[in-house]
């Protein structure tokens, strides 16, 4: 049954065949699965080779690791298709919806990314904004007053932020304009309109498709788990109020807890993922 089990099949295919009938489903998927893991096979078995001979050898670090990246570059293998994707940096795989992280940490536990040197040397000898805006810094204090009630998971989830208005034809909202962006008559209105951040640094539009968010999701520490709550599904401007006001929340987080706060995260289970660890 292999290679002229089926003579007219050999001639069609013109190549060699292995015809085999399928008596066991789970030994069928392991030969196909061994078979298409057969590169990286081979990579584990060099590597395990260049550690055991790096173990054996009196080497500094730098050399061990100049060896292990050779041998790891020298039998990797790549496709046509992925080195020309690779060199014209386009990315090899796409998702139907963004996801995005939300800090959720205290102030003082977040990392900020310092500006460029360049951006450094354009600010006054004592200025001490010296971090790249985030997505907090976006919401709190500069989100068009047309978003006053909205909460910070609503805010990243719903909205883009953009430096300029990237389509010609974009209308562009004033933003101590008074109506309501909650309301559901009101949602076509800003569908397309670019909001302006209150200290002009640039706009945000509605998006079409809400993106997937993730954020810290505290389970041990309960009053930690309050201020994220009250920080993602309240809305707020002073974050420094905010979190002296999470005392009082702490009090009577049960009482919120089974009214609106219960309410606001219930409308993201469905495309909310908790990201633990961070």
């Amino acid at each position: 049954m292999i290679n002229f089990y089926n003579s007219e099949l050999l001639m069609l295919h013109e190549a060699n065949m292995d015809l085999q009938f399928i008596t066991d489903m789970y030994a069928c998927t392991a030969y196909v699965l061994n078979y298409l893991n057969k590169s990286n096979s081979g990579m584990s078995k060099l590597l395990r080779e260049a550690a055991s001979e790096i173990r054996q050898g009196n080497r500094s670090i730098k050399d061990q690791l100049r060896m292990l990246g050779n041998n790891f570059l020298n039998a990797s293998e790549f496709s046509a298709q992925d080195a020309v994707y690779y060199i014209l940096s386009l990315p090899l795989s796409n998702c139907s919806r963004q996801c995005t992280f939300i800090n959720s940490n205290a102030p003082l536990k977040r990392v900020a990314v310092m500006k460029s040197k360049k951006e450094l040397e354009k600010l006054p000898p004592m200025s001490t904004d010296i971090c790249v805006k985030n997505i907090i810094d976006d919401y709190c204090p500069m989100r068009p007053t047309v978003l006053e009630n909205l909460c910070l998971a609503d805010f990243v989830a719903w909205y883009e932020f953009s430096k300029i208005l990237k389509r010609p034809g974009a209308r562009k909202e004033d933003r101590n304009d008074s109506f309501d962006v909650n309301s559901d008559d009101e949602i076509d209105e800003v569908q397309n309109t670019y909001l302006e951040l209150i200290d002009k640094s640039g706009y945000v539009r509605k998006r079409g498709n809400t993106k997937i968010i993730r954020f810290v999701n505290y389970d041990e520490h309960y009053e930690e788990y309050v201020r994220e709550n009250v920080m993602l599904f309240l809305p707020w401007r002073d974050e420094v109020r905010m979190m002296e006001s999470v005392d009082y929340t702490f009090k009577v987080c049960a009482y919120l807890w089974s009214t609106f706060l219960k309410k606001r995260k219930f409308l993201f289970n469905t495309y909310v993922f908790s990201y633990n660890g961070v």
